[in-house]
Order: structure tokens, then C-alpha cells, then sequence
């Protein structure tokens, strides 16, 4: 056993004496891990960090949402109203600035639009997104700091886009809804005018008969002017006959001369048709300035790893030489 430890001292000495006479050669392996290093360093490209802040729109920058939403409200004549004519339409939906940036925030970190948006671009990284308070920072890693921003500038205008794609097509639809509602009431109101003449030529006709069967040709409702509830037919067949004659004049234009709240609904409906959604003014976010960062690199620790590296390297080459050789000679 002593025999053993002796040998292994003896072995540790061989390969500390073969370190100092290979110093040269641990030295050059050092000095061309520190050349490696040195050229990785000056050929790498630099990275940088690009962001961009957003913070949430105010209503001046929606403003056309908000105009297109409250001139869609009903008319204060029959809003709110029950009548057989008046189907329920339910108010607007509440836009305001809040809720177009909570839409706009949602579809700008989904996953399913940023890839859609970077299957138009080869060879890009995604994009990463912070939050604080209310501000949104998208940022990215990139060797072009420049084609890198013109990607975030372009995908915060396909979200934007699609954002207001979506309020635009909602405040159409819902338009559009109350257009169809009001053509309905409004048709309806014609025909229950046109339903209340009918009904009132049915019941002067009849009392005209009754008239003429009595031989009532003149009014008689002076003579009967203590009773109540005066018989048509007491007005006799000339009065009865030429209010049928105007009655049965009367056609749907005229419904719109006796009945006020038709004309309302009309002007309504009209107003409704003449909107138009301009969505060229709308901001649903307001980007802040970019800012690019020079990812810096530590030159100093890279340097010393390729020195240590090659120092290291060295040590075991001749470590291994040395073994191998002291295996030869046993």
C-alpha cells in the first residue's frame, strides 16, 4: 500500500515538473484562447433592445365612435316606449376610451394575431409585452434595430386596425338593426292608420244605411241635443256620405300628415342611413418615442474565459501526455 501512495506521489510530482517545463506551450494556448476570445468579440454584431410604450387613447382620439353611438340612440318620442308598434331595441353598447383600449390591449397580446402578423415576415423574433398601470411596452431583441422597429410600428398598426375593424363593424350592425326596427314601427303606425279608416268607413257606411232607411237626410243632432252619445246616422246621409268620400281618399302618404310621431321615426330612420364611420381619425393607443439599447457586451469576462479556457486546454493535453507515457514505460 505505501508502495502505491509512493508511486502516486511520485506521479503528481512528474506531472507538476512536466507543467514547468511546458510552459511555453501553456502560455501559447492561453494567448490563442485570449486571440479567440478577442476576435469573437470584435466580429460579433452588436444587439440591441427596441421598445415602444402605449398609453391609452382619450375620447377626442374615438370621437367618431362616440358621435356614431349616441346618434344611433331612439328618438325621445317613442324611446323607452311599449306600444303594439314599438319593438324593444336596446340601448347602444357603451363605447368610450376604456373599453376600445381594453380591446385594443386584448388583441395586441394574443398570441393567435402576432403570429398571423409574423407569418408576413421571415426570419423575425416575437415580440415581448410589459405592462404598467395602464401603458403597455412592446419590446423585441434584434442585430437590426432598424427593421426591428418598422415590425413593431407595422404590428401595432395591424392591431390597431383590426381593433377598430371590430367597433366599426359593431356600430354597423347595431345601425343597421335600428334601421330595420324603425321601418318596422313605421310601417306599422301606416297600418293601423290605414286600419283605423277602414274601421271607420265600415262604421259610416253602416250608419248610412241606417239613415237612409230612416230618410234622415239633414243633421238632426240639433233636434236631439240633450242626448248623449249623439247615432251617427242622426247626421244624415249628405254629412255621412261625404266623410266617407274623404276617407276613402285617403291613402298611406296621408298617415304621415296625421300621425306626428311617423314623421319622427322617418327623420330618424333617414338621420341613421346618412351616417358614416370614419375611422381614418381614430387612435385606439398613443405610442410613445421608440428607444433602442445597445445590448452591452462584457468584454472583459469574455477575454478572460478564453484565456482561462486555453490555459485550461493546455493543462490537459499535458496531463494526458504525460499519463499515457508513464503507462508506456510501466
Amino acid at each position: 500500500m505505501s508502495y502505491s501512495n509512493r508511486a502516486d506521489e511520485i506521479a503528481l510530482i512528474d506531472l507538476f515538473l512536466g507543467l514547468l517545463k511546458r510552459w511555453k506551450f501553456i502560455a501559447l494556448t492561453g494567448l490563442i484562447g485570449l486571440a479567440s476570445a478577442f476576435l469573437m468579440v470584435v466580429e460579433k454584431e452588436p444587439q440591441y433592445k427596441i421598445s415602444i410604450s402605449l398609453a391609452p387613447p382619450t375620447n377626442s382620439d374615438i370621437q367618431s365612435f362616440l358621435t356614431t353611438s349616441s346618434l344611433s340612440q331612439q328618438p325621445v318620442v317613442w324611446a323607452g316606449s311599449t306600444s303594439p308598434w314599438t319593438p324593444y331595441v336596446s340601448p347602444p353598447s357603451k363605447i368610450d376610451a376604456d373599453a376600445v383600449y381594453r380591446a385594443f390591449e386584448y388583441n395586441l397580446i394574443s398570441d393567435v394575431m402576432q403570429s398571423r402578423y409574423l407569418q408576413q415576415h421571415e426570419n423575425v423574433p416575437m415580440l415581448e409585452f410589459t405592462k404598467s398601470g395602464r401603458t403597455i411596452t412592446i419590446f423585441a431583441y434584434s442585430k437590426d434595430p432598424d427593421r426591428e422597429l418598422n415590425l413593431i410600428h407595422g404590428y401595432v398598426a395591424y392591431a390597431s386596425k383590426q381593433t377598430i375593424d371590430i367597433f366599426a363593424k359593431h356600430l354597423a350592425d347595431d345601425i343597421t338593426n335600428r334601421i330595420i326596427v324603425g321601418r318596422y314601427a313605421e310601417n306599422s303606425l301606416v297600418r293601423i292608420f290605414l286600419k283605423e279608416q277602414s274601421d271607420r268607413i265600415a262604421l259610416l257606411e253602416e250608419a248610412l244605411e241606417i239613415a237612409k232607411n230612416a230618410g234622415v237626410v239633414e243633421r238632426l243632432e240639433k233636434t236631439y241635443s240633450s242626448i248623449n252619445n249623439t247615432p251617427l246616422y242622426f247626421r244624415g246621409t249628405k254629412f255621412l256620405q261625404a266623410e266617407i268620400d274623404a276617407l276613402q281618399q285617403r291613402s298611406k302618404p296621408d298617415a304621415y300628415l296625421h300621425v306626428s310621431q311617423l314623421r319622427e321615426i322617418q327623420e330618424w330612420v333617414r338621420m341613421l342611413g346618412d351616417i358614416k364611420i370614419d375611422t381614418t381619425k381614430i387612435r385606439v393607443a398613443k405610442p410613445g418615442s421608440p428607444e433602442i439599447v445597445e445590448i452591452r457586451r462584457d468584454i472583459t469576462r469574455t477575454l478572460a474565459l478564453g484565456l482561462l479556457g486555453g490555459i485550461l486546454l493546455s493543462i490537459a493535453i499535458i496531463f494526458f501526455t504525460i499519463l499515457l507515457k508513464q503507462r508506456t514505460e510501466s
